[in-house]
């Protein structure tokens, strides 16, 4: 009987929920001896200078200059070639995201994140490259070269969340730009869900809302989300609760209750079996065992 093929799963180098390096000037397959791999963290690369290319899930990408790629946990990745690269790779875990992110209008929301940047290829223009390489160079100090003890997580954590509230408001413009620019009729539905949805999940959890709002079809929007993101209008809201709840529980002292009320839950009864049915684990067990599920 043949042994079944699994792909290997990747975790963060030392076994931290952070780290942070500068790439390797080359970097070739052979030499690193790197298969196909799934990450259980989110990952960030960002190429500064040099040329290569990689592969994520079924895609190779040719690395451009001043380019962010991300890299979500689940995907497939694979480093295929590089050349006088000049850059960072960061990888973290959804759990080292600061508490205060609970509180930012601006917080990163990786469901909004790879659902709109479906390429996992983010471009930053020429005059705005600096500030985001100014993050990442403190980043690294903070995280490599810093011996200090004091507050060292904490200033990491918060240059971290600058970092994806960045990536996120240049998400947000593009996929406005995209709304705006584009001829192409769905996608700009997709787009104009997407934040449709952001700015009222808590509230509206009736996809009809989303389709009265948007002056759609709902059977169209419903094609449209599949063509795009391979799940329903429905799971895509449902995704974007659950990533909330998480947070929520992980970050904060409120109780479940409080949590689906602030989720615009009627029933925290019906909130408690969502999230078990969801994520196979109770509201409670989840906090109590830190967001690690068994």
């Amino acid at each position: 009987m043949k042994k079944k093929k699994v792909i290997p799963q990747q975790d963060i180098i030392g076994g931290s929920n952070f780290v942070i390096k500068p790439l390797k000037l080359f970097i070739s397959q052979k030499e690193i001896n790197e298969k196909p791999h799934k990450h259980n963290f989110q990952e960030i690369i960002f190429i500064e200078s040099g040329e290569g290319k990689h592969r994520i899930d079924d895609k190779v990408y040719i690395l451009n200059t001043d380019t962010f790629y991300l890299i979500g946990k689940g995907q497939v990745h694979e480093f295929i070639e590089g050349n006088n690269l000049k850059g960072y790779l960061l990888r973290f875990e959804d759990n080292f995201i600061p508490p205060s992110a609970l509180n930012s209008n601006n917080a990163f929301n990786s469901t909004l994140l790879n659902s709109i940047i479906s390429a996992n290829e983010l471009k930053i223009p020429q005059p705005q490259i600096r500030y985001y390489k100014s993050i990442l160079d403190n980043l690294f100090y903070e995280f490599q070269e810093n011996n200090r003890d004091y507050a060292k997580t904490q200033i990491i954590q918060h240059l971290l969340l600058a970092l994806l509230s960045k990536l996120e408001r240049r998400v947000r413009s593009l996929s406005k730009e995209i709304i705006i620019k584009t001829a192409d009729r769905e996608t700009k539905m997709f787009h104009s869900f997407l934040l449709l949805l952001e700015e009222n999940y808590k509230v509206h959890h009736d996809i009809n809302f989303y389709v009265n709002e948007l002056l759609a079809d709902k059977r169209k929007l419903a094609a449209i989300c599949k063509t795009f993101s391979e799940k329903t209008p429905k799971q895509i809201l449902n995704e974007r609760l659950m990533v909330e709840a998480k947070r929520m529980l992980l970050y904060t002292s409120n109780s479940s209750k409080e949590i689906a009320y602030g989720l615009g839950y009627e029933d925290p009864a019906y909130f408690s079996r969502f999230f078990r049915n969801y994520y196979d684990i109770s509201p409670r067990n989840f906090r109590d065992g830190q967001g690690h599920f068994k």
